[in-house]
């Protein structure tokens, strides 16, 4: 906590942390991490945002990660591509599909993603 007293996190100090913390998978860290943020007064951009639906994802609350996904008022394609190929690993082509349609720029990666889904 001597950061948090010297210097104020940033969104790329924020958006470090919450990568590092999304490896554990753990919730009620994910939740912490929420809070924490929530606390720093920052307002997370995609930069921020798109780390935390990883995290949630990898916790194991893919319906916490799309709701984070569609309140985001700017998507990047990295937004994009973390949210598809979670719901292609919990088996949700549906979902899948509906995301890549609404993409709108598509990469190598996206196409990739929803090749391996139907794989």
């Amino acid at each position: 906590m001597v950061m948090r007293r010297e210097v104020p996190p940033d969104e790329t100090t924020l958006a470090t942390v919450v990568s590092a913390c999304s490896k554990l998978g753990d919730p009620e860290l994910a939740e912490w991490i929420i809070g924490f943020i929530d606390q720093c007064g920052v307002k997370p951009n995609c930069f921020v945002k798109t780390p935390m639906i990883d995290m949630y994802c990898k916790c194991g609350s893919l319906e916490k990660a799309r709701e984070l996904f569609d309140a985001m008022n700017h998507k990047n394609s990295f937004s994009w591509n973390d949210m598809i190929p979670w719901y292609l690993i919990n088996g949700n082509l549906c979902s899948a599909r509906e995301l890549f349609d609404k993409m709108p720029i598509r990469i190598v990666v996206s196409w990739n993603s929803m090749v391996a889904g139907y794989a």
